[in-house]
């Protein structure tokens, strides 16, 4: 309840109130559902808490402020990842890949604007970390899909198809922020995946970000060649 009351509440003032009250009482229920023995409910209390970061973060106006709650909502959840079965918990395991992915996401795009009119090396130098994490966490969601061989499907569940082909999406658009030949390179190879993937299986969803990723698998490689001859010519 208080995350909707935050979602529509305009006065930052009151928005604090109702996230210290939120607060409050999500900090009362992790002292009970702990993760030892009650793993679903600790999960829905911190991702609750997580919830309530994000919410807050739309009345904030102060990027440093902002980047250190989107850096609070990934310290929450991330011990929660890594600590579980992605066996036992499978559904929890996946939703909290997908989600670490677009925190870390959230943390880029804070970052680049904090970024904005310095050279393309300054800014790769501060944002390929937080691409990396970004990565490291939606290929965890991606491999969420493949089968006991390792195997990726030829096509997701329909029920998660538009999350999936999302996930490659974001990939592409984290490794576009990195200018260089081999972040342009990961980027290119995730929007090639989603053109092969939506034109093979006629996907009819999406249109504009498809008509999107086709034009840049077009696009990107001259930028690629040009950049690898840059990277090139430097090291010489």
């Amino acid at each position: 309840e208080c995350v909707e009351v935050l979602l529509v509440k305009e006065d930052y003032e009151v928005a604090k109130r109702v996230f210290k009250r939120g607060l409050a009482h999500i900090h009362y229920a992790k002292r009970y559902f702990v993760m030892d023995g009650f793993v679903t409910d600790h999960y829905a209390a911190v991702n609750l808490e997580a919830q309530l970061y994000g919410a807050l973060i739309l009345h904030e106006t102060d990027a440093c402020r902002a980047l250190t709650m989107h850096r609070r909502r990934a310290a929450l959840l991330e011990p929660i990842f890594e600590g579980l079965n992605p066996k036992a918990y499978h559904a929890v395991s996946r939703q909290l890949a997908f989600d670490l992915g677009a925190i870390h996401g959230d943390i880029l795009d804070v970052r680049m604007l904090g970024l904005q009119g310095r050279p393309p090396s300054v800014v790769t130098a501060k944002v390929e970390k937080v691409v990396e994490r970004a990565d490291y966490f939606l290929h965890k969601f991606i491999d969420s899909y493949k089968n006991a061989e390792g195997e990726a499907p030829d096509r997701a569940e329909a029920e998660n198809e538009e999350v999936y082909i999302q996930a490659y999406f974001s990939l592409a658009r984290f490794w576009g922020k990195v200018e260089t030949s081999a972040g342009l390179t990961k980027s290119l190879r995730a929007y090639e995946f989603i053109a092969k993937y939506t034109q093979k299986h006629d996907v009819d969803f999406m249109q504009e970000e498809l008509h999107m990723a086709r034009e840049m698998v077009d696009l990107l490689p001259p930028k690629i060649s040009k950049l690898s001859a840059a990277e090139a010519h430097h090291c010489d």
